[in-house]
């Protein structure tokens, strides 16, 4: 599905403000497609009201873009778009906002989401107001590590993976799936250390998050 006719369709039926072409790539399958529209949904879905009432202060021929920053520059921040990286302007009359507070463009970070809205002059886009979603919506990368249980908290553990005997220091998270060895369902309190376990990780720029851990040995549950 064109992504100009996603955002069209969604900017006609929830804002009826302005016609926004939609920052993805046109050649992705239907079930991707899907995922971008829910993407484009949230972030448009969080700076509504921002952009209500930015719009209300542009009185020409409104424009407007959304997509994740590819790049950022004291002057220029460029966008992911279907036809290739667009390039967007920024001096010091556009309003960079984020929770409807003023940030610097230094605040932004490339795979953010963010809403360009502005005018559209001799063909050419300029820039009004940028509206930052202060979220990536980078898939996360998911990690399956094996190893032993070499520390274990409350909020974090320490795998020693087989193999390497490398050191992975993981999060934990209330949404942490703690399972015994046939799959059924346990807490944290039921594994210890020198267990060897399957983990399935998120991993971030910085860290590894558990979202399952799983027992390989039987584990013997105390009613």
């Amino acid at each position: 599905m064109n992504r100009i006719a996603i955002f069209g369709t969604f900017l006609i039926a929830s804002l009826c403000i302005l016609p926004v072409t939609q920052a993805q790539d046109a050649s992705e399958s239907g079930r991707a497609n899907q995922e971008i529209k829910k993407r484009i949904d949230r972030v448009i879905e969080e700076k509504k009201q921002e952009v209500a009432g930015a719009l209300a202060e542009i009185n020409t021929k409104k424009r407007g873009f959304v997509g994740p920053i590819e790049r950022v520059t004291e002057n220029t921040i460029t966008l992911t778009t279907h036809k290739g990286p667009l390039v967007i302007p920024l001096n010091a009359q556009v309003k960079v906002l984020r929770k409807s507070e003023e940030i610097e463009v230094t605040d932004l970070v490339v795979d953010d989401w963010v809403v360009a809205l502005g005018i559209e002059v001799d063909g050419m886009f300029e820039p009004k107001y940028i509206l930052s979603s202060n979220a990536s919506e980078k898939p996360k990368e998911r990690v399956v590590l094996l190893g032993t249980l070499s520390v274990l908290e409350r909020n974090s553990l320490s795998l020693q993976t087989r193999g390497s005997k490398e050191q992975k220091a993981i999060l934990l998270a209330k949404s942490t799936e703690y399972q015994n060895s046939d799959g059924s369902e346990v807490s944290l309190q039921d594994l210890e250390e020198d267990l060897t376990v399957l983990v399935i990780a998120e991993k971030d720029e910085t860290d590894l998050t558990a979202t399952t851990i799983r027992s390989l040995a039987p584990l013997e549950i105390q009613e």
